[in-house]
């Protein structure tokens, strides 16, 4: 939520001047009264943890192959804005992948 957050109040994917910014921070003033310091604060969160590590993944050993597993990490990113070509390939993708069963 704090992604969205941080999108919805400081529209960061779209270029603005300052004056349209402005003017749209103090319109969410009016609908959203919590949402300035909501950002804020992942705002602050976001800059705190950008030094931070990141936590490193263990591999999973399955019991009695002694081969390593390939461990899969999933993080998400908001993306304000769908990207429909990417979507559509996406979606013809998995429909050639189940497709009809005879």
């Amino acid at each position: 939520m704090e992604q969205w957050d941080l999108h919805e109040y400081f529209l960061c994917t779209d270029r603005l001047t300052e004056a349209t910014l402005r003017s749209h921070c103090d319109g969410i003033k009016d609908t959203d009264t919590s949402l300035p310091q909501r950002a804020g604060k992942a705002y602050a969160a976001l800059m705190r943890n950008m030094g931070a590590a990141v936590p490193t993944t263990q591999l999973i050993q399955p019991r009695g192959t002694g081969r390593k597993q390939n461990v899969l990490t999933v993080r998400s990113i908001v993306k304000p804005n769908i990207d429909v070509d990417h979507f559509v390939d996406v979606l013809m993708s998995l429909g050639a992948r189940v497709g009809p069963k005879d």
